[in-house]
């Protein structure tokens, strides 16, 4: 949802952007939140056609290992813990970043899927469509979606993507809740597969050491 809006991320507020971001960091885990090409500050007139997805999948996965790279050179963080976390576009193009940036271990996708036909008639061609990638998967997967989602609809976009998935047995994993292309009515129970599915793969959140006293 914040592809193509012009507004910088901390003038957007909490109406389209911070939920989510809270929700993650008040699990006790480090986040960071990559304004990607065409959003935020960085919109370019969002277009949801073949040409600007090839134009811009290449920055996008630029930016996913240049955040990757940033990560690494974090002392406080693991290096060999890094999830990713992606909602509604961000779960739909998970795999082309996921394939292409393998030191991401473990993903949770939010009300994604496979595309379909886009409004003007177009489909995605191979080299670029997430059905490419999405076998190249090996790390752990999550998919959060509504069963009556009308935007990546169950059978002939969630469950392909699903099935689709290069992930081990038992390391992929894919739970509907009844609702469409949003959380309302189980963002609890979101909130909650999100943090257990990341405890179970990373191991649960210690604590921060307390400061030393001060001499």
């Amino acid at each position: 949802g914040a592809f193509g809006i012009n507004k910088p991320y901390d003038e957007v507020g909490e109406t389209l952007g911070w939920q989510v971001p809270e929700m993650l960091i008040r699990g006790g885990r480090a986040l960071l939140y990559p304004v990607w090409k065409g959003s935020f500050e960085r919109s370019d007139g969002m277009k949801f056609t073949r040409a600007y997805y090839r134009e811009h999948l290449p920055q996008w996965v630029s930016e996913m290992r240049q955040s990757v790279e940033f990560l690494r050179l974090r002392n406080e963080l693991d290096a060999e813990r890094f999830g990713y976390f992606g909602f509604s576009f961000g779960a739909m193009w998970a795999t082309n970043l996921l394939a292409m940036e393998p030191r991401v271990n473990a993903a949770v996708l939010l009300a994604g899927g496979l595309e379909g036909p886009m409004a003007n008639g177009e489909t995605l061609p191979p080299e670029i469509d997430s059905a490419t990638y999405a076998p190249r998967v090996k790390v752990p997967v999550l998919m959060l979606n509504g069963r009556s989602d009308i935007r990546f609809p169950y059978e002939s976009s969630q469950v392909p993507l699903f099935n689709l998935l290069g992930s081990p047995p038992g390391k992929k994993k894919h739970k509907t809740y009844p609702g469409g292309h949003s959380v309302l009515g189980w963002y609890d129970d979101m909130v909650k597969d999100t943090h257990d599915w990341f405890d179970e793969h990373f191991g649960l959140v210690k604590p921060a050491a307390p400061p030393a006293s001060a001499k």
